[in-house]
């Protein structure tokens, strides 16, 4: 299973048995279920005890034979090779020893007082089969294992990973008791399990009926019924996935029929061929009369589907290309364009009130207010179209999708020798088993950080959006500040959002604001203010927008030092660490051509390596220096150099172990345009990757892995976008 533990003790379980006491009531027992990797377990140097005073051997056969007496026909030796295998993983319900204790006590009393009773001899007519072990699991003895289940998991080709469910059993008096679904109850916790895509059980015919009130179902795709989702899935790799399993097995149904046909044929040729030289042996002593062999092959079964089948896959490759990512975001983007459009229509409303006011009345102002609401008027115009065609696509490719469904399912129909069925199988096992040598000679790797530069998602592409974007709750009052989100948070803040606002002339601040989703950020609520220092002032207070939040702690520029600083969200205390030569105090910030940005020196950021400080020094002519810090003790792990000035850029982010700049284009665009590679030191100036903004100066900039969102503070207003690599 998924649980990469060895041994696990999951809650108690109480069950009542079927059978009734000596007092006419039902009988309440108590279960430990133990999950446990027999073969992890048994190899260990000093393993931990399963059940105290027992040992794990005993415990392994004492499993073997609970199987043996339950399904006596797979054997003993297959059960132990089951169980022990590697990968494979058993749940154990174990009885209370005190229960156990007192219900043989009563038991023996019991048979104290019956024993001059004459019994009538035993039928042994209907008795099922015994098991080698049966005498070791009577049923009217006292044990402490009363069930158990055991399975392994496996991944497929296609990527999606399946539990697979290999042996279940519990004693014969303790059925119906409920333990068989509780056992599979388990499986169906993820928290139990680990996650996977898909859980199997080859259940035997007698046993369709008991899996079948359990939630599963007999699919050759190996969906379950109770998973995350039902009905017909849009997932494009699920589709091919299930067109390429659909294909093989009508194509394997063809070349069976194709296969007995021509076997017929060539039956008949034989048979024909040994007429002809019998009757030719014939023909030398006398001449019969002329006879004729004459054979009609007529085909009982059904023709194979193949117009059927290829308007199946023209559907899917159809269906393929027409499914693109720009289809569904579309609404989305004219929705946005929507929103920005009312707030200038509302900005300038405004200002012509106050010209009104004032005796300034303008045509100009009546003029763009009137290009405006044009503008609004034909969005809003784009946004029914796109909505009405969006729906229309919609419902035609519900109706296509299930007519292709019933289609496939009648293709279905001609696999009537289990063809695929047996060849799915098979390539189970060959991956089973290559799966098992290759554990046996793989050495576990050992537990690495991402290297830099080294990007699993490949080069940055493209910036997206922005997908959200608002006023702070201070208005426009402040326009220098930094937000965003943890990129290692602490268990349970997953979506808190933090703010920093520099209330003190732009440029300093001492305190954070939390939120506890973004919906609390967009309408100011459940606020939580976070003190970092006394006053704005105060040693270690903040200094400048370029600050983060990560592994639950805050890095900023200390006042008015070239230090970084880190504030403990939990204990509440204050780190330093001194940037050697490092340029401070407005004498490096970002700039644009008009202007430069206040005490932007130094710059701190995060990527899937970790915690990283931008900066420059007058030693190295104002050119921009980047350093991979330790972020638990504040130390510098590694330091680059690059020809970059600092003071042609209006900002920079990492990711992916790559350092990426930003200049000015105009009051509405910003552009990537510089990229420098930590890995091979390759540095690149003509990336070209435009994004707009709300207003002309972007304060912050951060790039954050766990979601690939870049979060900008932008003159007071607080926007994200969505970084695309490929």
């Amino acid at each position: 299973m998924a649980n990469e533990s060895i041994v696990a003790h999951l809650p108690l379980a109480t069950f009542k048995q079927k059978e009734k006491d000596m007092d006419g009531g039902q009988r309440v027992f108590t279960v430990s279920p133990i999950q446990v990797d027999f073969h992890r377990l048994l190899r260990m140097t000093t393993p931990p005890l399963l059940i105290p005073e027992v040992q794990n051997t005993d415990v392994l056969c004492t499993v073997v034979a609970l199987y043996d007496v339950c399904l006596p026909e797979i054997g003993p030796e297959d059960v132990h090779s089951t169980v022990y295998s590697p990968g494979a993983s058993t749940i154990l319900l174990v009885r209370d020893k005190k229960e156990v204790l007192e219900e043989y006590r009563q038991r023996t009393l019991s048979h104290r007082e019956n024993e001059t009773i004459p019994q009538p001899p035993a039928d042994t007519r209907n008795e099922e089969h015994q098991g080698r072990f049966s005498l070791a699991f009577s049923d009217t003895e006292g044990s402490l294992g009363e069930g158990a289940e055991s399975g392994e998991d496996s991944d497929r080709k296609s990527g999606e990973k399946v539990l697979q469910l290999a042996l279940l059993s519990a004693r014969k008096r303790f059925r119906g008791c409920g333990m068989g679904r509780y056992l599979l109850e388990l499986l169906k916790d993820h928290s139990v399990c680990g996650s996977y895509d898909a859980l199997l059980v080859h259940a035997d015919r007698d046993a369709v009926e008991f899996f079948a009130r359990c939630g599963f179902s007999d699919d050759i795709i190996l969906n379950r019924k109770d998973g995350p989702s039902s009905g017909l899935s849009l997932n494009l790799s699920e589709l091919e996935l299930e067109m390429e399993l659909w294909r093989v097995k009508s194509l394997a149904a063809y070349q069976a029929q194709a296969v007995c046909m021509t076997r017929l044929v060539q039956e008949v040729a034989t048979l024909r061929k040994q007429g002809q030289m019998e009757e030719e042996e014939k023909l030398k002593d006398v001449t019969p009369p002329l006879k004729r062999c004459i054979c009609e092959l007529q085909n009982l079964g059904a023709t194979f589907p193949w117009q059927e089948f290829q308007t199946a896959r023209s559907f899917s490759s159809n269906c393929t290309q027409t499914l693109t990512k720009q289809e569904f975001i579309k609404v989305d983007s004219l929705l946005g364009s929507l929103y920005y459009r009312l707030q200038n229509l509302e900005k300038d409303v405004k200002n012509f009130e106050a010209e009104f006011d004032t005796g300034l009345y303008s045509v100009i102002s009546l003029r763009i207010i009137e290009i405006e609401l044009t503008e609004i008027l034909n969005l809003l115009l784009k946004l029914n179209q796109t909505s009405h065609n969006k729906k229309a696509f919609q419902d035609n490719l519900a109706a296509q999708m299930q007519t292709m469904a019933d289609k496939i399912k009648a293709i279905e129909q001609f696999d009537r020798m289990h063809v695929v069925k047996r060849q799915q199988e098979s390539k189970r096992l060959k991956r089973s088993l290559n799966e098992c040598e290759a554990e046996l000679k793989a050495t576990p790797a050992p537990v690495t950080t991402p290297v830099p530069g080294n990007c699993p998602f490949g080069r940055l592409l493209n910036i997206t959006g922005p997908n959200s974007f608002m006023v702070t709750q201070y208005s426009t009052s402040y326009p220098y500040g930094a937000w965003g989100m943890d990129p290692k948070p602490a268990p349970g803040k997953e979506d808190r959002h933090w703010l920093v606002v520099l209330t003190s002339s732009n440029v300093y601040g001492n305190y954070i604001r939390m939120y506890n989703s973004h919906s609390d950020l967009v309408a100011a609520k459940q606020v939580e203010d976070i003190t970092v220092t006394s006053s704005t002032t105060a040693t270690n207070s903040i200094m400048g927008p370029g600050s983060v939040i990560y592994n639950n702690a805050y890095y900023y520029n200390c006042y008015y030092s070239s230090h970084v600083c880190r504030f403990d969200l939990t204990y509440k205390n204050i780190s330093t660490m001194e940037l050697p030569g490092a340029g401070s105090n407005n004498k490096f910030p970002y700039c644009q051509p008009s202007s430069c940005f206040l005490y932007t020196d130094i710059d701190l950021t995060t990527d899937e390596s970790g915690l990283w400080v931008i900066y420059t020094s007058q030693a190295k002519f104002g050119n921009i220096i980047l350093s991979r810090l330790d972020a638990g003790n504040l130390t510098l792990l590694q330091t680059w150099y690059t020809s970059l000035q600092k003071k042609i850029i209006t900002n920079a982010f990492m990711a992916c172990g790559v350092l990426y700049a930003t200049r000015f284009i105009d009051s509405s665009y910003d552009e990537v345009f510089y990229s420098f590679d930590t890995i091979t030191g390759v540095e690149r100036s003509t990336l070209a990757i435009p994004f707009k903004k709300i207003s002309t100066n972007i304060q912050h900039l951060n790039y954050n892995p766990r979601n690939r969102m870049l979060y900008v503070y932008n003159d007071a207003y607080i926007l994200s976008y969505q970084a695309v690599f490929g």
